[in-house]
């Protein structure tokens, strides 16, 4: 324990990053949302890697603790959809567990999903892989 100069006890605040959950959604407007939620202190950069090997960097400079980093774009028709989604969350004190996906969660007709995070939450799959 450590104590301040009031001899107060200092409690450590630091928190190893994790991910807190991952899911995949495909859009009938031929769209793809990618989201990942994770948590650090001190923050994290999150990493999510797309089924082409491509990558997404969300730097630590957000300043915040838990963050739900939300991608969204078009597909293109050469772009693959199907595939592994993996997502890190990497500072000074270390690297979570990628969390890994290869499922699509949901195919959205039209405006959001009746179900929530939370629910995805529950469906997701986590292995050990190191980000390159």
């Amino acid at each position: 324990m450590n104590y301040d100069d009031d001899d107060q006890p200092v409690y450590d605040t630091r928190v190893f990053p994790y991910i807190n959950c991952l899911f995949v959604l495909l859009l009938k407007n031929n769209s793809i949302v990618v989201k990942c939620q994770a948590t650090a202190d001190p923050p994290a950069d999150i990493y999510i890697t797309f089924p082409d090997n491509q990558s997404l960097l969300q730097p630590r400079s957000h300043g915040k603790k838990t963050i739900t980093v939300t991608h969204v774009e078009s597909i293109e028709r050469d772009k693959p959809v199907s595939g592994k989604y993996e997502c890190q969350a990497i500072n000074n004190d270390g690297k979570s567990e990628v969390l890994e996906k290869c499922a699509i969660d949901a195919v959205v007709k039209k405006g959001l999903p009746a179900r929530s995070q939370k629910d995805f939450h529950l469906e997701f799959s986590a292995r050990h892989f190191n980000i390159r």
